[in-house]
């Protein structure tokens, strides 16, 4: 058994050199061939990241068993802060200069993907005043202004992104009620 664990990283050594260089200068043969910078994608990538690992974490606790209390606990606070701490980074991010497109299209997706599946979770009444709940006029708000931040762009990419805005904005006036559905 040791023999075979001393084998595997004598073989992580070797190959881990290579490996860093060649992912390096594929990174930077990707970098040149496109119009963001390095950090900008390294932001975008952040970004993707973190909604990546909420996601994840949401189908964990799905999966938890009921008897679960705390670990459930602890992962609705995270689903609570989701879109909050995503709408915050992105913000952060325009701020630096490290706005792009592939963050704004990482957080759009992210946003119409939750107002989609449940407009009044947890995720949604955490972007809500603290103690308010709710969270519908925010999420709106910020559908706004990560679609409007996007360059007009066309593709199948581009249409793929109008139809979840679009389905995202229907779930939201459903949500919303009579009021919102006046207003629309």
């Amino acid at each position: 058994m040791m023999s075979s664990l001393r084998n595997g990283v004598r073989l992580v050594r070797r190959v881990s050199t290579p490996a860093a260089a060649f992912g390096s200068g594929y990174g930077f043969c990707c970098v040149q061939g496109r119009e963001e910078t390095a950090p900008q994608l390294l932001a975008a990538t952040a970004l993707g990241s973190w909604a990546g690992l909420t996601r994840s974490l949401r189908l964990l606790a799905a999966s938890l068993p009921d008897s679960a209390m705390w670990p459930r606990e602890r992962l609705s606070e995270v689903e609570s802060r989701e879109l909050r701490v995503l709408v915050t980074a992105a913000a952060e991010c325009v701020e630096r200069g490290l706005d792009s497109a592939p963050l704004h299209r990482v957080a759009l997706r992210r946003l119409c993907e939750e107002a989609e599946a449940d407009p009044k979770g947890l995720a949604v009444q955490g972007l809500g005043p603290e103690g308010e709940g709710g969270g519908l006029p925010e999420l709106a708000a910020h559908l706004d202004g990560a679609a409007s931040a996007l360059p007009p762009s066309g593709g199948a990419a581009a249409s793929d992104l109008i139809l979840g805005l679009a389905a995202a904005l229907h779930a939201l006036v459903v949500a919303g009620g009579p009021s919102w559905q006046q207003v629309c």
